[in-house]
């Protein structure tokens, strides 16, 4: 049911309040379950792994990470400005590193701003889809791409994406993306199809703007 009321995130006795690209809605509160997939369990797993990190470092790297996260606020789904803590930011950073294939890193990030990716749809076609990059990756760099599930070409608005790969040293040019590493996601494709994509590059702690594109199949 949508609402006008003040922006508003979570659950309260029988309803859970959200938003979407309408605006702020409210609807039954569902009773979340513990899927056990292998990705889902390396998720938890990992993020058990790097809590117990955060407190194996000396006072003067949690004091690092703490005025990291004081001066590099984050906007929340409702859009509105957060500071993390110390820990939370550590943990978020370190998991972006380890779900890029990067390894963690000692340091806070060195704010060296990453450029929004430059990325060229090279083949639409269902059997030779193609994403490749304009410009080259090199170094401790990795290109995210994220993609939703097939959906209808008449579908403009898309809040489901899934990590398909990670690709790092590409010269300008490259396939970041293929038809055969979308299909072994979302099985085969076909014309018609359309799939939503985000595209973000990874380096040494930081992300860039997320680059977000559609293709429709022919």
């Amino acid at each position: 049911m949508k609402v006008l009321t003040v922006p508003q995130s979570g659950s309260l006795a029988g309803q859970t309040a959200s938003r979407n690209r309408f605006g702020q809605y409210l609807r039954t509160r569902a009773m979340p379950t513990q899927p056990q997939s292998a990705a889902q369990v390396a998720v938890r797993a990992s993020l058990v792994s790097l809590s117990v990190g955060w407190r194996s470092l000396d006072e003067g790297h949690r004091d690092a990470w703490k005025a990291y996260a004081a001066t590099h606020p984050r906007t929340d789904s409702l859009g509105q400005t957060v500071f993390l803590t110390g820990a939370q930011v550590y943990i978020a950073v370190q998991a972006r590193q380890l779900g890029a294939g990067l390894p963690l890193i000692t340091t806070v990030p060195a704010d060296a701003p990453l450029p929004i990716p430059s990325v060229t749809v090279a083949s639409a076609v269902s059997s030779a889809l193609e994403l490749d990059t304009d410009a080259a990756v090199t170094g401790a760099a990795v290109l995210q791409v994220w993609s939703s599930p097939p959906v209808s070409r008449g579908v403009n608005f898309n809040g489901d994406y899934r990590l398909i790969t990670n690709s790092g040293t590409l010269a300008a040019d490259d396939p970041i993306l293929t038809a055969a590493q979308l299909a072994a996601k979302w099985g085969a494709l076909q014309a018609l199809q359309k799939f939503f994509f985000r595209v973000v590059e990874v380096a040494n702690g930081d992300a860039s703007p997320v680059l977000e594109l559609s293709v429709v199949l022919t």
